[in-house]
């Protein structure tokens, strides 16, 4: 008798106003990551639905035209729920901190588009790594 339990797989909650972007980064997830990943198209519904889903990373697009990165991950933080949750920026800027006042690159990571498959597929691994960690 197997009493192994099945692994699950870890969820990833992609927040971006472009369609095109958040469809590429989910199936990049799911196909290359075999990640469970849920989306947003808003800052609202973001905050909402990551609030109910509490996924193990969220990656958050830095400007779009609800609200910005920024705005929702300090709302983020400010629920016990979800202050826990790992986050990545993901910005087409080449320096986060000029689009993010409160940037603090010891505790906030980034990726910036364009990225590599493979480069991307890391960074998730080793934040989620580093999300149990602390």
């Amino acid at each position: 008798m197997n009493t192994t339990m099945p692994k699950i797989k870890p969820t990833v909650f992609v927040v971006d106003d472009d369609q095109d972007t958040l469809e590429a980064m989910s199936e990049i997830l799911e196909d290359f990551g075999g990640y469970e990943v849920r989306v947003a198209k808003t800052g609202q519904l973001a905050i909402e639905s990551i609030q109910k889903v509490l996924p193990d990373l969220i990656l958050l697009d830095m400007k779009m035209d609800d609200m910005t990165g920024e705005q929702i991950y300090q709302i983020l933080q400010e629920n016990p729920l979800t202050c826990h949750i790992p986050v990545i920026f993901v910005t087409g800027f080449d320096k986060p901190e000029n689009v993010c006042k409160s940037w603090n690159p010891s505790v906030m990571y980034s990726i910036t588009k364009p990225f590599t498959l493979d480069d991307f597929l890391a960074k998730i691994k080793n934040r989620l790594v580093l999300g149990h960690q602390n």
